[in-house]
């Protein structure tokens, strides 16, 4: 008490003011958070489920390509085949001359695997060295544990945006754009419109894209190399550079 008036202490009432409203703010900082990771999962699903639709679509094109080769036999189309929303055409290049193409079916089984390549095989690609290759194992396999120099999840959610590796088999050879370390150029080479000719802007080093080393030659990148639909043989495959011993 003091003369002319009284002077009032804080008591417990304002300790308790003070321990709600920091019970308060950590609660909504909480419920943010919370939201944000919601977010961001539902974004992932919607990216997921956009891919599960496009490969859906491709597999249907892919299935009406090859509906064709065996309907038409000798007579395959050389231009654009419209099937619904999507098109294919069927182009093997000729691989003795960077000028001209030939119609027809590619042997896919002639290609690597991306599906059941080892790290050693894998190693035999243009473009890939040891961290490409364990990226690209880590992305098919079923675990969510990354081998030496590989990438998983830890390395993908720090995307932008953010995605899980796949551990799951590769359903499409353009899926390697997905995997840590793999550019259009690795993937492409020099001839990103993917037709099998050396085009004047991939043969005039960086004055146009894509970038290329004007050597007039075409660099057709790892996709020439690799597949999803080759199949092995019962008795296994067979490396002629080493007189018929196994791989």
């Amino acid at each position: 008490m003091t003369r002319g008036g009284t002077v009032h202490h804080g008591g417990p009432r304002g300790s308790r003011r003070g321990a709600v409203l920091i019970v308060a703010l950590f609660i909504v900082t909480a419920i943010v958070g919370l939201v944000l990771v919601l977010a961001r999962d539902k974004r992932i699903d919607a990216m997921a489920a956009a891919h599960e639709r496009a490969s859906a679509q491709a597999r249907a094109i892919a299935l009406g390509a090859a509906q064709a080769v065996m309907t038409l036999g000798d007579a395959l189309p050389a231009d654009v085949v419209e099937v619904g929303d999507g098109a294919f055409w069927l182009l093997d290049p000729d691989w003795d001359d960077d000028k001209n193409a030939a119609f027809g079916i590619g042997d896919e089984s002639s290609k690597l695997d991306l599906n059941t390549a080892t790290e050693e095989m894998l190693l035999m690609l243009p473009g890939v060295d040891t961290a490409l290759a364990a990226a690209i194992i880590d992305w098919r396999d079923e675990d969510s544990t990354p081998a030496a120099n590989g990438a998983e999840n830890e390395y993908y959610l720090l995307r932008s945006p953010p995605y899980y590796a796949k551990n799951a088999p590769f359903e499409s050879v353009e899926e390697l754009l997905f995997v840590r370390g793999v550019t259009p150029e690795i993937l492409y080479g020099e001839d990103w419109n993917r037709n099998g000719l050396l085009d004047p802007n991939e043969n005039d080093a960086s004055e146009t894209d894509p970038p290329d080393n004007a050597d007039g030659t075409l660099d057709r990148g790892l996709i020439a190399f690799v597949t999803i639909y080759s199949q092995t043989p019962a008795e296994g495959l067979v490396n002629v550079n080493q007189g018929g011993g196994a791989p």
